[in-house]
């Protein structure tokens, strides 16, 4: 019995883009999205993997992803690492600054948790004792003495950041000659430490694309605006509708000046602005989940319109599936328990004598297609 056409015809396609279609340390996006990105079904993309995986052009790492198997193509020592490390038992601290939490009492949860859940497997296989602790980012240089006294006091033999530290810290710990990985930190062009982040540009290229592949052109964007954080949102936006042939709109442009104001009556304006358009969006992206996308809906049902039937609504999140007015919300979602863990084993090389120059990753994400968005017919 012959295989189905359409199994044929991925498999032929993903043998000749398989090298283009990995991140620059060889990652390739998950099986979910490769079916959403190529339209067909997830048991097809599941059976074309193996099939991937038995010619031996990709390997799957358990609690990673997937990658290709050439090791041109990573910088990434995914197995163990080649030298042992010492017997002496080693100790990782994994660092909050304190801003991350808006300087509040935080219980550890979401994409935190599973950053922590990525680094902690790599860890503990690698028989490495795991500390959490949290910095105050006050610019006391009594404050930043302390910070590092602590970290030579406790013989810490690396250093795991999740979030941004402002550039005075930074300098005490490049001082500090340990390993340092920083996750979920853009880190601009000049980079002292290992960084690895969510790749805000392709994935918002891949999430517009996808809203397009379903009917809609007149979409919607609600971004961040702030020099001190990722540009690339809006970047990829305008790129995404330039490839479609989708005239840009600033109209259809709002911004966020801080991230505070994600309040209901916040959205309501928004929801006024776009509601003043020449034409209204058939889908409204956010530049994040959470609070805004629960403040958006309830604003546009304020105003008498539905979603998704009249208007869709998605945003980028750590967290692919949150439920609000029991409706699953579309969004793109990064991969943090593998970005967690591709931090924890490039630590683990620099422990292990790789003197390389520091680099800044990035982890692909993955659209989520839940209850509030659907196909736009009318375009």
């Amino acid at each position: 019995m012959r295989p189905p056409k359409t199994y044929n015809k991925t498999l032929y396609q993903l043998r000749n883009s398989i090298n283009q279609l990995a991140n620059d340390f060889g990652q390739l996006p998950s099986d979910e999205a490769l079916a959403i990105k190529n339209n067909i079904c997830s048991s097809t993309i599941k059976k074309v993997m193996q099939q991937l995986v038995k010619e031996g052009l990709i390997f799957r790492k358990r609690g990673i992803g997937t990658f290709i198997n050439n090791q041109n193509a990573t910088n990434l020592k995914l197995d163990k690492p080649e030298k042992k490390i010492k017997t002496i038992t080693k100790f990782i601290t994994i660092l909050f600054p304190d801003d991350v939490f808006n300087g509040k009492d935080f219980n550890i949860s979401g994409i935190y948790q599973d950053i922590i859940n990525g680094v902690s497997e790599v860890l503990s296989e690698n028989k490495l004792q795991l500390a959490i602790k949290f910095i105050d980012q006050s610019e006391n240089e009594h404050c930043l003495n302390n910070f590092t006294e602590q970290i030579k006091k406790n013989k810490m033999h690396g250093l795991i950041v999740i979030g941004s530290l402002k550039d005075e810290i930074q300098i005490k710990i490049n001082k500090l000659n340990i390993p340092v990985v920083m996750l979920d930190h853009w880190a601009g062009e000049n980079i002292d430490f290992d960084t690895f982040e969510n790749d805000s540009l392709r994935d918002t290229i891949e999430l517009i694309c996808s809203l397009v592949s379903l009917g809609h052109k007149k979409i919607g964007f609600i971004d961040r605006i702030d020099s001190n954080k990722n540009p690339m949102r809006l970047e990829g936006y305008k790129l995404a509708l330039k490839s479609s042939k989708i005239d840009f709109n600033a109209e259809y442009v709002k911004a966020i000046i801080d991230s505070k104001n994600h309040g209901y009556q916040y959205c309501c304006k928004l929801v006024d602005e776009f509601l003043s358009s020449t034409e209204m969006p058939s889908v409204i992206v956010c530049y994040t989940g959470g609070s805004i996308v629960k403040n958006l809906m309830a604003a546009l049902e304020s105003r008498s319109i539905n979603t998704p039937n009249d208007i869709s609504v998605t945003c980028f999140d750590g967290l692919p599936r949150i439920e609000t007015n029991q409706s699953i919300i579309s969004r793109y979602a990064t991969d943090w328990s593998s970005l967690g863990s591709l931090g924890a084993v490039q630590l683990i090389n620099r422990l292990n004598g790789d003197d390389s120059p520091p680099k800044r990753n990035f982890v692909s994400g993955q659209f989520y297609l839940g209850d509030t968005v659907q196909p736009n017919r009318l375009n």
